[in-house]
């Protein structure tokens, strides 16, 4: 995977790393309709585990919890376009008035990453 993340759900979200990505998504977060992307248009999925961590006030108590992992579901980007027409249509819509259709995807997504989260 090659950062930024790109998840597309009813907003935009941007990450410049897959660790702020995990963190930041919430198992209730996750929907099947939900499309994410590498930089390169590598289709990636979000998926929901248990893991151990601890919490820790007055004492140590380890806990299962359920997190949220992004893992490749390719290992060869097929979905540059894709990815390149969800980032034009979100930058339209918040105003940006260049001629994105002649940006390359490394433009795109340079430019994407003002709105990262």
């Amino acid at each position: 995977m090659k950062p930024p993340i790109f998840v597309f759900t009813d907003d935009f979200l941007v990450f410049d790393t897959l660790q702020h990505a995990e963190s930041y998504l919430e198992p209730y977060d996750v929907k099947e309709d939900d499309e994410l992307y590498d930089s390169e248009g590598r289709k990636l999925k979000e998926k929901i585990v248990s893991e151990k961590v601890c919490i820790a006030r007055y004492f140590v108590l380890p806990i299962k919890a359920p997190r949220v992992r992004i893992f490749a579901v390719e290992d060869e980007p097929k979905h540059e376009e894709r990815l390149r027409n969800l980032i034009i249509d979100f930058l339209s819509r918040v105003g940006d008035k260049s001629d994105l259709k002649d940006c390359t995807t490394e433009e795109l997504v340079q430019k994407s990453l003002k709105f990262k989260n």
